[in-house]
């Protein structure tokens, strides 16, 4: 029996990862941080650290939040996709 391997997209991403996700470089992604747009690392860290982690749920809320997309549009996404049988 083959083992069966979960490919999973991590939560918390490093600065690069941040950058890549939004297709962004290092300047855009300093400009929306100060300007409030995507959030800063967590735990107060300072994003120059190597250690520095952002939350992608947070960044996805930031970007949800600059389309203007609300909870009833996601909910009714939602219900769409369960009545198509690509969402449980």
């Amino acid at each position: 029996m083959g083992e069966r391997i979960l490919k999973m997209t991590p939560r918390l991403l490093t600065r690069a990862q941040v950058r890549s996700y939004l297709q962004i470089d290092d300047m855009e992604l300093q400009h929306r941080m100060r300007h409030g747009q995507v959030p800063r690392p967590l735990w107060g860290c300072n994003m120059d650290l190597p250690s520095a982690r952002w939350d992608r749920n947070g960044i996805d809320l930031s970007l949800d939040k600059a389309s203007t997309i609300t909870t009833s549009d996601i909910a009714a996404t939602q219900e769409l996709d369960q009545a198509f049988g690509l969402f449980r």
